[in-house]
């Protein structure tokens, strides 16, 4: 299935590919961290999302059906960045066809789930303590992950309620970002999927060491789900790659940090 995109800005193209699993473009926000000074952002709507048909099947959303579409996308080498799980899907899209890349971002990612990432949780929910959203927000992580919503509106209400936990600090900036992408519904089907049957099973460190491209690992420094001792495992295995810890940044490392976050993925240009 081949995804739609939209594009901004000139320059190489850089494919960015957004997270959830089940989110469309939108996810980056009006301004990218202004990558489109620099790139032609060719922005995708994975399979399900935005103006890129629902399979019929709930469950056609794993990660080799997400990296058959990119390949399908991708047509001449070009730069990819990956986000969250658009990162799990860049990690093996890079493994797999290395002659498509010119240059690779993963952002905010993991090559698996380990109990680094409780303590992470844990260690956001004790430096959370005292902040009114803190009880409501572990709630609906909890849901979430239990898949207990209905439709695409009921688990779009969920994420905003948790969302508060993937920033450093919940300000008017990150609320400005909650509440346009609440607008914007999560496809169920392809969130239930992946927490039902690839959350606690996938294992990408094996592939690490096929990537040849010139990589570049981010990761926020108060990242709770994919947490800087996830970005440094990959750092480590993909040779040659450049490792780099935004301060003062959660998961929305773009949204917290857009200056920083600029300057990282740039580096992947020298």
């Amino acid at each position: 299935m081949k995804p739609a995109i939209r594009t901004s800005g000139r320059g190489p193209r850089l494919y960015a590919h957004p997270g959830g699993p089940g989110f469309s473009w939108r996810e980056f926000g009006p301004d990218f961290a202004g990558l489109d000074r620099i790139f032609e952002v060719a922005y995708i709507d994975p399979r399900g999302t935005g103006a890129t048909r629902r399979p019929k099947d709930p469950g056609a959303y794993s990660l080799d059906d997400y990296v058959a579409d990119l390949d399908e996308l991708v047509e001449e080498p070009a730069y990819l960045l990956g986000f969250s799980h658009g990162g799990l899907v860049a990690q093996r899209f890079a493994a797999r066809h290395p002659e498509k890349l010119l240059g690779l971002v993963l952002a905010s990612t993991a090559a698996h789930f380990s109990a680094d990432m409780q303590a992470a949780l844990d260690r956001k929910i004790a430096s959370s303590k005292g902040e009114p959203w803190l009880e409501d927000a572990v709630a609906a992580l909890k849901e979430e992950q239990a898949n207990t919503y209905s439709d695409d509106a009921e688990l779009a209400r969920i994420l905003a309620r948790e969302f508060p936990l993937y920033f450093h600090r919940y300000d008017a900036r990150a609320r400005a970002w909650v509440k346009a992408i609440a607008g914007e519904p999560c496809n169920g089907d392809a969130l239930r999927h992946f927490n039902d049957e690839e959350f606690l099973s996938i294992d990408l460190r094996a592939e690490l060491s096929r990537i040849k491209t010139r990589t570049i690992v981010v990761s926020g420094a108060d990242d709770f789900i994919c947490p800087p001792e996830a970005g440094r495992e990959m750092h480590e295995t993909i040779a040659g790659s450049k490792f780099i810890v935004i301060p003062e940044s959660g998961h929305m490392t773009y949204v917290e940090q857009p200056v920083a976050f600029y300057e990282a993925v740039s580096t992947v240009l020298k």
